[in-house]
């Protein structure tokens, strides 16, 4: 669980025995190399009697301690390592990787609160390890610091952006965090409008669509004139597959907020489908005049102007939206098809050759993914069991 890079310490030579005091203690060098050679050959006991002949000749040197703790812990020793490393921090308190490995080997065997103030110290030492925040944070969130373990989380990831675990454990503390919060406002005030719509959110996570249907209207009894209720009980209502009762909600949504570009796309969406073309024009240009960028508003407009066979303007209206999203393939092929429409064979057929290349790629990152994906898709099932306390 808690597993560091030794190896990259352990090849580094952090072993920085070899650098000072040869004369006075010539063996050191010899018994530093017999080290070097046992871990080449990966003999790692070899390696650490090499480290415990160092310990004998200068017992008041520090990194040969820290070196025989970090073998000690890649070997899986976890109860054994905190001894030599303990005794390299208090011999050197500078030495930010014995702190770092001893606060780990703790951690390793369960001993969280221990293992909190060599983390905390080896973070203050190695400000720009990425590991070092890592392995507070982590300890942080295992001991219900969620707040502080977030934190250090996110000074891991800005250090190292591609970490999947920091990643991970980051987005696990702000899961917590969420918990910890819904919990108060559940305390504050359980009849509260945000209690039900917090219950509607979770319950629609889950699939029961029912139970969310039924927590959503309860938000929407408690307080009529919230903004994004009503956009919520239409989404939910979409997913259900009721298309008539999802309209009428975003629009009574619209008629509390008609700015809410959002639900104006989906309302044009709907009307799109439901053959009111000039209704779904509306909605699509009101939502590009507020937010040009949005590109599934200039997709609908699109799409109605063909309706109205009028190609020239969507292909004005797709080009704005292929400058926005250039590897939409759906884009290209509507525009391909509206580029047909006014004639333009040989620039409708470019866009077929990037609409098939696209196509090409996506189908290939599908295949590399979509087992998973199918899997994760299939466990959506409607839950049976009241999530509420």
């Amino acid at each position: 669980m808690f597993m560091g890079d030794v190896s990259s310490l352990v090849a580094a030579g952090f072993l920085c025995a070899v650098l000072c005091g040869a004369e006075e203690i010539p063996l050191w060098q010899r018994h530093m190399e017999q080290a070097g050679a046992a871990r080449q050959r990966g003999d790692l006991g070899g390696a650490i009697k090499e480290y415990a002949e160092v310990v004998r000749l200068n017992p008041r040197f520090a990194p040969p301690y820290m070196n025989i703790g970090l073998l000690e812990y890649a070997s899986g020793h976890y109860q054994v390592a905190p001894g030599p490393l303990e005794k390299a921090t208090e011999l050197d308190p500078k030495l930010g990787p014995a702190w770092l490995y001893l606060g780990l080997s703790l951690a390793q065997t369960g001993r969280y609160q221990i293992a909190l103030k060599p983390l905390e110290m080896a973070h203050q030492l190695l400000p720009h390890d990425a590991q070092a925040a890592f392995h507070l944070g982590r300890v942080c969130l295992l001991l219900g610091q969620y707040q502080r373990a977030a934190q250090l989380l996110e000074q891991g990831q800005k250090i190292d952006p591609r970490n999947v675990e920091l990643i991970y454990t980051l987005a696990q503390a702000y899961l917590q965090l969420a918990r910890t919060k819904q919990d108060e406002v559940l305390s504050i005030d359980p009849d509260h409008y945000r209690v039900y719509e917090m219950f509607g959110q979770l319950y629609e996570q889950e699939n029961d669509f029912v139970a969310a249907e039924s927590e959503y209207k309860e938000m929407l009894r408690k307080h009529p004139e919230h903004q994004g209720g009503h956009a919520a009980l239409a989404s939910l209502y979409e997913k259900m597959g009721k298309a008539d009762d999802a309209l009428s909600e975003y629009e009574l949504e619209l008629s509390l907020n008609p700015y809410d570009s959002g639900s104006l796309v989906r309302a044009s969406s709907l009307l799109l489908q439901d053959k009111k073309i000039d209704k779904a024009l509306s909605f699509a240009q009101r939502a590009i005049a507020m937010n040009p960028g949005i590109v599934e508003a200039r997709r609908l407009y699109a799409q109605c102007l063909l309706e109205q066979n009028q190609p020239a303007e969507a292909v004005r209206q797709l080009r704005a939206a292929v400058k926005v999203d250039s590897g939409d393939r759906n884009l290209r092929f509507l525009l391909a098809k509206a580029l047909r429409k006014t004639g333009s064979e040989a620039e409708a057929d470019e866009e077929m050759r990037i609409f098939d290349r696209l196509t090409r790629e996506w189908r290939a990152a599908d295949k590399e993914r979509g087992g998973r994906l199918e899997k994760a898709l299939k466990k959506g099932t409607p839950g049976d069991q009241s999530i509420r306390p």
